[in-house]
Order: C-alpha cells, then sequence, then structure tokens
C-alpha cells in the first residue's frame, strides 16, 4: 500500500501513525546506556493523571481540543484537533483580544518559569507546546519555511526592549499536544529548577530542535538523545537533568493546562496575557507582531504608573 508506515526497527508495516507508534513504543523501547536505563521511565498514575486533564480539556474547549488519545511508554501519542489558522498561530488583521480582562492570581505562577525582574511591572504569560511550528517561529526560529515570522525575532525584540530593561517579566505555561512534547516540557522545567540562567538557550534549543526529538512523521523521535544532546550544549549536568525528568511527576503541567483552560474557551498555541494581577491580563491569540505586542505592553506600563 503507498501510505503504509515502516517501523525502521524491524520493517514491519502499519497502515496509521497510530498503530506503528504504539507498536514502536511496545517492542522497541528507547536504547539507553545502561547506567541510564530508568531515564525513559514515567508511572501509569501519572500517565493516567495526564489523560484525565486532557480530555477534561477536550470537553472544555469549542475549537481546540487534544486528542490524547493513549500515553504509551510516557510519550504523548495525539495532537491537536483540525484548528483554523489563528487557532494554530497564524496571525490576522483580526487579533483575538479580549476586551474583557482576565484574572490570575500571584500564587497560579507560582511555581512556572520567569524571565526578567521579579519587581517588573507588567507580566507577559505565554502558553505554549515545545512541538508547536508557530510558537517556534514567534521565538525567532525558522519551523514553517514558507512562513517568515521568525525574521521579525519578536521574541528577542521584547526581550531586549522590555524584560532586559525590568520592564517586563516573562511567565511561561505549559500545554504540551505534540509526541514527546510532555517530556520536553519537563526537562525544560528541570533546567529551569537546576540553573535559572540556562533555561532561555536550553527552551529556545528544544524549538530549534523540533526535528529531532518529535515523534510521528513530523521528527525523529529521540527525545532523551535530545535532551542529553541540549543539555551538554548548554552546559548543565546531563545526568542530572535527565533524572530530574525521570523522576518529576505531572502535576505542575497538569496545573498549567487546567489553568488556562479555566480562563478562556478557544485554545491554540501560542497563547498570551499581558497585565499584571491589580489591573488583570489582555489575552493575544496567536504569533502577532512585535508592534502589537509593543503597543499593549506600553499600554500596560502607563496603567501601572
Amino acid at each position: 500500500m503507498s501510505d503504509t508506515l515502516t517501523c525502521e526497527e524491524c520493517g514491519r508495516e502499519f497502515d496509521s501513525e497510530r498503530a506503528l507508534h504504539i507498536h514502536q513504543s511496545r517492542a522497541h523501547k528507547e536504547e539507553e546506556d545502561s547506567d541510564n536505563s530508568s531515564e525513559e521511565e514515567d508511572t501509569g498514575e501519572e500517565e493516567g493523571r495526564m489523560k484525565a486533564v486532557f480530555q477534561f480539556n477536550s470537553k472544555k474547549t469549542l475549537y481546540a481540543s487534544f486528542l490524547i488519545g493513549v500515553l504509551v511508554g510516557g510519550f504523548l501519542i495525539g495532537g491537536l484537533n483540525a484548528l483554523n489558522s489563528q487557532d494554530i498561530g497564524l496571525p490576522s488583521d483580526n487579533n483575538d483580544s479580549g476586551s474583557d480582562r482576565i484574572q490570575f492570581s500571584p500564587s497560579n505562577f507560582s511555581n512556572d518559569p520567569t524571565l526578567g525582574s521579579a519587581d517588573a511591572p507588567v507580566r507577559v504569560v505565554m502558553v505554549t507546546d515545545y512541538g508547536c511550528p508557530w510558537c517556534a517561529e514567534w521565538m525567532g526560529v525558522n519551523a514553517i519555511p514558507s512562513r517568515n515570522i521568525d525574521q521579525t525575532q519578536t521574541y528577542q525584540r521584547i526581550k531586549n526592549n522590555y524584560i532586559d530593561t525590568g520592564k517586563v517579566k516573562m511567565t511561561v505555561l505549559d500545554y504540551p499536544a505534540h509526541p514527546n512534547a510532555l517530556k520536553m516540557h519537563k526537562a525544560a522545567n528541570c533546567v529551569y529548577e537546576q540553573d535559572k540562567s540556562l533555561y532561555g538557550d536550553f527552551s529556545i534549543k528544544l524549538y530549534e530542535r523540533r526535528e529531532d526529538w518529535l515523534g510521528g512523521r513530523s521528527g525523529a523521535d529521540r527525545p532523551v538523545e535530545t535532551i542529553r544532546s541540549i543539555s551538554q550544549n548548554v552546559g548543565i549536568n546531563t545526568t542530572s537533568v535527565l533524572q530530574c525528568v525521570n523522576n518529576t511527576g505531572t502535576t505542575e503541567i497538569q496545573n498549567d493546562v487546567q489553568l488556562v483552560s479555566s480562563k478562556v474557551s478557544k485554545i491554540g498555541t501560542p497563547l498570551f496575557f499581558i497585565g499584571n494581577e491589580e489591573n488583570g491580563y489582555v489575552k493575544i491569540s496567536g504569533a502577532q507582531t512585535y508592534s502589537t505586542f509593543s503597543k499593549i505592553i506600553d499600554q500596560e506600563l502607563q496603567n501601572s504608573n
């Protein structure tokens, strides 16, 4: 059959990507050095909790729902439902920023990676999936050759003009959907816990090397090797990061997913909230331009004076 998928390990053919994933997860476990043989293990209890969260989220959202069918061997199998162009991050002239302000409390972000000064008057919250190509483009990574969003360097300009100058702090919320994304979000959070100064470089490289760790037809399906390689590249202890990934549960990621789902009904990545606890937050959907962000950030800074 022309559409069959072949397992590179054993040569067996399958008629769907899901069937191939299940076969690979059951029949061909990730090959590891013997001293790191436990790095791939995630508990079935954690898998069940994550499945329940995404099932809850799929019922809650109207436009973007997760098709997390099964969690096999610690890998997420599934992805986003078919979304319209703005849901998956495509900028449009009609920005989906709501006029009603959204309220968050400081405790909502207490365990989430945050860049910039804690005293910055305005916070930018980014809801992201490291496997999301539109998120990567917004971060300045060429993940969609037909688009030039990466060339506008929106994130880098926000970092230079607002984060590094102490005007804005940026918090990252986890919303993993792509195959293997859960593991990569856990890895990024582990790096943040161990050395906050390396978190930015590590997370950028997760976007840059999506094709190395993504599962399915989108990538090489080598998450552990990619975590090890990026850790070495940024200069953090590889063993400690992988041990953290293996020993860390999914509670914090579940909390992020549930938090976002409780605030908005239309969810797609990237999704942003800009503001502060006193004045509330404005929502921005999609990989919008720098001018869109700077206009809202400047207004929020003025409101904070």
